[in-house]
């Protein structure tokens, strides 16, 4: 059987162990809310920014599933202007 004198170191222990958890949190949570409180200022000091929604609009038709082409260009030539190979249908401004 353990004595009263065991018991009462046992609780003494157990209350410190409590005590250093507790304050190892405090400190942790005191962090936690000086890194949230940076991270506010600092959203708050960046640009909003502004969406274009009409970017990705277009003419075609929508359609279920989009298809895809695996081919090049008709074709291309040499621009005499430039010496340069253009696509088919590239007006050459040089």
């Amino acid at each position: 059987m353990s004595t009263e004198g065991e018991y009462l170191e046992m609780c003494n222990d157990l209350r410190d162990m409590y005590t250093e958890m507790k304050e190892s949190l405090q400190q942790e949570l005191a962090y936690c809310k000086e890194h949230i409180a940076y991270l506010e200022q600092d959203l708050q000091r960046t640009p909003q920014l502004k969406f274009v929604t009409s970017q990705f609009d277009s003419d075609r038709p929508l359609v279920r599933r989009g298809v895809y082409a695996h081919n090049t260009p008709i074709s291309f030539y040499n621009c005499r202007r430039c010496q340069k190979t253009h696509p088919h249908a590239y007006v050459c401004t040089v």
